[in-house]
């Protein structure tokens, strides 16, 4: 029998948050290892994954609805912060041209985002897997919706340019955010290791 999927192991392993991941993730693995197929496999750990982020905010109430209007507040500031540069910027002779600016914008959002991954994750560290999960399925939630809407309603033929820098920004958010929380870090084996 084939090994388990690796990815899908590293997922497991970085976004499990529950006490019993260990133990979890050896029963898939066993399970697995009996037989089972790869997309059984992906859903378990799918699975396991909302579980134990659903499981711990549930016991912790009150941090993850602090963890969440905290990170809401940022992206308000980082909104508002985003808007005055704009208009500041504005008066620029160089910051007008469209090569400039929206790439600007997206950069600004990008890092802006991994700033706020990292203030729900500093701020709550004993919890800071499943608040920072629960913060990027929220945010970007709600930023995709906007997104489809704006594909929708918005851009027509006039603004095919400027699809591109929404794409990329509305795929990297979730990257951005997970980055800054500290959950997209590599396990480097140690020399003495095989």
């Amino acid at each position: 029998m084939s090994s388990v999927p690796s990815i899908a192991r590293w997922l497991l392993e970085h976004f499990g948050s529950g006490p019993d991941n260990d133990a979890i993730m050896g029963d898939i693995a066993e399970q697995y290892a009996q037989g089972r197929s790869r997309i059984w496999y992906w859903q378990q750990v799918v699975t396991a994954i909302a579980i134990s982020m659903i499981r711990e905010c549930w016991n912790h109430k009150l941090l993850a609805s602090q963890a969440l209007v905290r990170g809401w507040l940022g992206l308000y500031l980082c909104s508002y912060l985003g808007r005055l540069f704009g208009n500041l910027a504005s008066w620029s002779r160089w910051w007008r041209a469209d090569w400039i600016r929206v790439p600007g914008y997206t950069l600004w959002w990008l890092l802006s985002l991994f700033l706020i991954g990292y203030l729900v994750a500093r701020v709550n560290r004993s919890h800071r897997v499943p608040f920072v999960l629960l913060f990027t399925v929220s945010s970007c939630g709600v930023a995709w919706s906007w997104f489809a809407f704006a594909l929708r309603y918005f851009m027509g033929p006039g603004s095919p340019r400027y699809y591109f820098f929404f794409i990329l920004l509305n795929l990297s958010m979730p990257a951005a955010i997970l980055a800054g929380g500290g959950l997209l870090r590599f396990k480097v084996a140690e020399k003495g290791q095989s």
